[in-house]
């Protein structure tokens, strides 16, 4: 695995939680963002960077191996990332799915409607919302649509007061705008493949989002780099796309996740 320029072995069974990593890397590691990229490359190229096997072995390490609530596998941020991840996977590759793993997704849900980083607010407490939003429509019974109410009712509330008049995040970083951008329409997208909706407010907060986007955009697909800036996975253009397709219900035509996720 490498992040943050840091290359690391690991061996079966995973050292998840190790003092040898620092914690940000640790971070990257429970994501599983790399899961989603090795996603990626199988729907671009028609087959997997390893073996699908072999994300299978790494799910259910991390699932033996991270006892409920201890570790930063459990922070509220690394679950919210890795539930969306999960999903993503468990959907469009159905042999990844069996019952072992989808009750170990449930119990991060839960965990993370309990651990909310609505203190922590901005970016965090919207990863929070999405990825609670996300799960819970995976699931049926009274939990989940309780999660989902309670989900979408915050964010709808959260949205109008993280979004500044010109569209830009509060932040002020243009990373985390693109990011929360990207994750605001996959939700959208989510939400009208499940159950048909199309919240105007989501749809009015995507298309300003998009329009500050463009504002900044500089040559090649760049944006300025100020504040907290992470690195992000494709440009700026390629997100604004994203976005187009998702207000025009079009397809976004590059293969990949976005290009089934648009599928409606």
């Amino acid at each position: 695995f490498s992040f943050l320029n840091n290359k690391k072995k690991l061996f079966i069974p995973m050292e998840w939680n190790s003092n040898n990593f620092n914690q940000l890397w640790r971070f990257n590691l429970h994501y599983f963002d790399w899961g989603r990229q090795f996603l990626e490359i199988k729907l671009k190229t028609g087959k997997w960077t390893y073996d699908s096997k072999f994300l299978e072995i790494l799910i259910d390490d991390w699932i033996n191996n991270n006892r409920l609530g201890i570790g930063d596998g459990w922070h509220s941020y690394t679950i919210s990332l890795r539930i969306r991840n999960w999903i993503l996977l468990f959907r469009i590759c159905p042999e990844l799915n069996n019952q072992f793993r989808v009750d170990s997704l449930w119990q991060q849900i839960c965990w993370l409607y309990l651990n909310k980083e609505d203190y922590i607010g901005g970016n965090h407490w919207l990863e929070n919302l999405i990825s609670l939003i996300v799960g819970s429509l995976q699931f049926e019974g009274k939990k989940s649509e309780e999660i989902f109410k309670f989900s979408l009712k915050e964010l709808e509330k959260e949205i109008s007061h993280q979004l500044l008049k010109d569209g830009g995040h509060y932040e002020r970083s243009a990373s985390y705008h693109l990011l929360i951008l990207e994750r605001l329409i996959e939700l959208g997208l989510i939400l009208e493949n499940v159950n048909g909706t199309r919240p105007q407010w989501l749809i009015t907060a995507i298309s300003k989002m998009i329009n500050w986007s463009n504002s900044i955009k500089l040559c090649n697909g760049h944006f300025p780099i100020f504040n907290d800036s992470p690195e992000i996975s494709c440009n700026i253009d390629s997100i604004i796309n994203f976005g187009i397709c998702y207000l025009n219900r079009t397809i976004f035509v590059e293969k990949g996740i976005r290009n089934i996720l648009t599928q409606i």
